[in-house]
C-alpha cells in the first residue's frame, strides 16, 4: 500500500530538528511527545513480523538497502534450515538412502555450505532437488519436533526465485524471513518523515528511515507512528529466554509505557522450545505471559493479547489432536473452539485490563486492526490514570 504526501529523503536537518523537538517536547501539561507502546512475546512469537508488516503499511515498503540485507537474511534462512532437516534425516535412519548416487553429491554440496554463503544457482538445484527427496520431506512433517523457521517450504517451492542471480526480496518474503531480535537498538539520530497512508482509515505516521538493521542481528528498533493525531513510540524487544531480563530496562527507561502488545503463538502447542527441548513452547508462552502481565511492573499497563499465527493453528488442527497436545482440553478440532479455549484460558491469567485479538501477522488488515486496538487502549489507559480510575479489563 503507498504512502501520499511524503517528505524528501534529503530534508536531513529538518526531520532532525523534528526528532529533537518531538523527543525532548513534552505538552502544557507535561505529557509525553510519544506515547511507549511494547511489543512483547516469547520467541518466534510472530511479534517481529508485526513490526514489520507496520514498516510495510505505513511506510510503503523497504528500501533497496534494506531488502539487500534482507535477501542475505533469507538465504541464510534457506541453508539453514535444509541442513537442519539433513540432519534430522540422518538422524532419522535415512543416511543410506541420503547417500544414494541420485542425492549423494547433493548432500556434500549443501553439507559443505555455510550459513552465511550466497545462495547459488547451483546450490539452488541441490536444495531443490533434496526438498523433493523422501528423507528431507519426512524430516519437514516431523519439523515440530526440530528448530527450523515455519515459513521453510515456502522458501523452498519457490527456490529457483531465490537463487536467481537478479532476486530481490518481494514483501512478503521478508515478513518469512526469520531474525532472532537479541536486545534493544535504538536509532542514533535516525531520520524520521511524516507520512499519510490509507489503509481503509487514514492515519498519519512517522516511521524510522533506518529500520531495520537485522542483518547484524542487532533486532528491531524503535518504531515511531501517528494515528488519530497522537504520537506513538513501538518498541520490540528480543522474546528468547536470554533477552527477556531487558523487558525491565526497557520499562525502567520508558516508564510511560501506555499499553502492551503481547504476541503468543497458536501455532507452538506442537512445539519444542529453542532453549530447551524438554519444554513445550505453548506452555512456556503461556507461563511467560502470567508471570510477565502480574508483574509488579507490567501489571498495570492495559494490555492487547494476540493469539498469533492463526492460519498455521488451522492447518496444524486438520492433521493433529488437540486433546492430545493442549492439557486440560476437551473440545473438537474445531477452530473457533479452541480459539475461545486459548482466549478463555490467557485472559484469566491477567487481574486487570486486557484485550484479546485471533491474528495472522502476515495479513495486513489485522495488523492495522492490532494498531487501532492498540491505541485505543493506550487513549483509555490516558483517560483512567487522569480520572484516577483504576485499570479495568475490557470486553
Amino acid at each position: 500500500m503507498g504512502c501520499l504526501g511524503s517528505k524528501p529523503l534529503d530534508n536531513t536537518m529538518e526531520n532532525l530538528k523534528f526528532i529533537e523537538e518531538a523527543t525532548v517536547k513534552k505538552s502544557p501539561g507535561g505529557e509525553p511527545a510519544f506515547r511507549t507502546i511494547l511489543l512483547l512475546g516469547a520467541g518466534e512469537s510472530g511479534k517481529s513480523t508485526i513490526a514489520k508488516q507496520i514498516k510495510i503499511l505505513y511506510h510503503g515498503g523497504f528500501t533497496a538497502a534494506e531488502a539487500a540485507r534482507y535477501k542475505e537474511t533469507i538465504h541464510q534462512n534457506v541453508i539453514s534450515s535444509i541442513k537442519t532437516l539433513l540432519e534430522a534425516a540422518a538422524i532419522a535412519g535415512s543416511e543410506r538412502e541420503l547417500h544414494s548416487e541420485t542425492l549423494r553429491d547433493h548432500v556434500l554440496a549443501v553439507r559443505a555450505s555455510n550459513d552465511r554463503d550466497e545462495l547459488t544457482r547451483e546450490l539452488g538445484e541441490s536444495i531443490k532437488i533434496l526438498w523433493g527427496s523422501g528423507p528431507v520431506r519426512r524430516a519437514w512433517e516431523a519439523s515440530s519436533k526440530l528448530q527450523v523457521i515455519e515459513s521453510a517450504a515456502y522458501f523452498f517451492d519457490d527456490i529457483d526465485r531465490l537463487s536467481s542471480e537478479v532476486y530481490y526480496p518481494t514483501n512478503n518474503d521478508i515478513l518469512r524471513s526469520r531474525t532472532k531480535t537479541t536486545g534493544i537498538n535504538p536509532f542514533q539520530r535516525a531520520v524520521f518523515v511524516p507520512l499519510t497512508v490509507t489503509v481503509k482509515m487514514h492515519l498519519s505516521c512517522f516511521v524510522s528511515l533506518r529500520l531495520p538493521q537485522h542483518a547484524s542481528s542487532s533486532g528491531i528498533s524503535e518504531l515511531f507512528f501517528e494515528a488519530d493525531g497522537k504520537k506513538y513510540k513501538l518498541i520490540d524487544v528480543g522474546g528468547q529466554r536470554s533477552e527477556r531480563r531487558k523487558w525491565l530496562n526497557t520499562y525502567a527507561v520508558d516508564e510511560g509505557i501506555s499499553a502492551i502488545i503481547y504476541c503468543i503463538s497458536m501455532s507452538s502447542f506442537d512445539q519444542l522450545l529453542a532453549e530447551d527441548i524438554r519444554v513445550n513452547r505453548m506452555e512456556e508462552e503461556v507461563e511467560l505471559f502470567r508471570q510477565t502481565s502480574n508483574s509488579t511492573w507490567f501489571k498495570d499497563a492495559p494490555t492487547l493479547l494476540l493469539l498469533n499465527k492463526a492460519d498455521l493453528f488451522r492447518e496444524k488442527i486438520k492433521r493433529i489432536d488437540l486433546k492430545e497436545k493442549l492439557p486440560h482440553y476437551t473440545g473438537d478440532n474445531n477452530f473457533d473452539e479452541a480459539s475461545k479455549f486459548l482466549i478463555d484460558k490467557l485472559t484469566s491469567l491477567k487481574r486487570n485490563e486486557m484485550k484479546a485479538l485471533v491474528t495472522c501477522a502476515m495479513d495486513s488488515e489485522d495488523v492495522v486492526r492490532v494498531v487501532k486496538d492498540a491505541t485505543r487502549l493506550s487513549q483509555a489507559n490516558k483517560m483512567m490514570k487522569s480520572s484516577g480510575s483504576q485499570p479495568s479489563r475490557l470486553a
